[in-house]
């Protein structure tokens, strides 16, 4: 029997919001001061092996984002009214983290 964990961690990424100005961006604030939150994600796997002579097989069910985070990953960062505004179209979600996902897998080898 095995068994796996996978603990993976890290600080949001900086949202450099800007506006255009005659096709140039500006970023409106200092690089970093917002940030999207940070992520956390854990994956777990349970396997067992089995032989029998020269071949063998594998089962294994997997885990993935057990916690079942939904970590905001991505902001559209361009700001569309006003001036330094940041308005509902200009914060948009444009992608975030997986739900939890689990896979149940059979390998067989020889």
């Amino acid at each position: 029997m095995t068994f796996g964990a996978n603990l993976v961690g890290r600080e949001g990424y900086p949202i450099p919001f800007y506006y255009r100005i005659s096709g140039r961006r500006v970023l409106m604030e200092e690089l970093g001061s917002r940030r999207n939150p940070n992520m956390m994600e854990l994956d777990l796997r349970l396997a067992k092996s089995v032989k029998f002579g020269p071949a063998g097989f594998e089962l294994a069910l997997e885990g993935f984002n057990i916690t079942n985070n939904r970590t905001v990953l991505q902001r559209n960062n361009r700001l569309y009214s006003r001036l330094a505004t940041v308005n509902a179209k200009g914060n948009a979600i444009e992608e975030i983290m997986s739900p939890r996902i689990f896979r149940v897998a059979a390998k067989l080898f020889f």
